[in-house]
């Protein structure tokens, strides 16, 4: 499904298929990164409450 995209809207807006590619994948990355960091903050909040007596 993600490659059709691509080539779909580098087909639509007549643009180098790199340039669609990371139209189409830079808010998935963009998500995980964000709930990667998201669940980094829980995992350190997590960790120093158990350190504490």
């Amino acid at each position: 499904m993600l490659v059709l995209e691509i080539i779909g809207l580098a087909a639509a807006h007549r643009t180098d298929t790199w340039r669609a590619a990371l139209a189409v994948l830079a808010p998935v990355i963009l998500c995980v990164c964000v709930v990667g960091i998201f669940y980094g903050a829980v995992i350190a909040a997590i960790l120093t409450g158990m350190q504490r007596p």
